[in-house]
């Protein structure tokens, strides 16, 4: 019989806990606490209901025996390493999504995907400009503003996103 395991994917510092049995999910639950390592000496936990609150703050990972999570991790998680600082790299992030306002082809969805996926990666400042962008791309006075229906689509669920932050 092979055995399950639970692992959680934290979407905000990107680590991943050790895994955990999913018998002791179904049976031993109050007992749970997922285990994020920090360092070679220190960790963090989360107890199971506190990821129950906070479950739209994580990803989860079922595995069995055969899958390797090391395959998993170095799959999902891409560390780079930038040269340069926060901003720099904040102000690239509203060069791609002015490139992308208007145009009608795949780089509308991966942008806003990305953006809306590493908003963590924004200055609070920069976040305000690409606001301002889309809602001023709405106001230009011409047909299709947005570009495709499509485009239109995902500028609105990005701008949705960004507002809510």
């Amino acid at each position: 019989m092979e055995n399950y395991y639970i692992s959680l994917f934290d979407k905000e510092t990107r680590k991943l806990s050790e895994r955990v049995p999913l018998k002791n999910v179904i049976y031993d639950r109050n007992e749970i606490e997922f285990v994020f390592p920090s360092d070679e000496l220190d960790y963090e936990t989360l107890p199971y209901n506190d990821f129950l609150f906070f479950r739209q703050n994580y990803e989860v990972i079922i595995e069995n025996d055969k899958e390797n999570i090391k395959e998993w991790k170095e799959k999902s998680i891409m560390q780079i390493e930038v040269k340069g600082n926060k901003e720099d790299l904040s102000a690239m992030l509203v060069s791609a999504e002015r490139y992308a306002l208007g145009r009608q082809t795949y780089i509308v969805q991966w942008t806003c995907e990305f953006l809306a996926n590493n908003q963590h990666l924004l200055t609070e400042k920069d976040r305000q400009v690409i606001i301002r962008d889309i809602k001023q791309q709405g106001e230009r006075d011409f047909k299709n503003p947005y570009g495709w229906d499509c485009d239109e689509e995902e500028w609105m669920k990005l701008l949705k996103m960004l507002k809510e932050e």
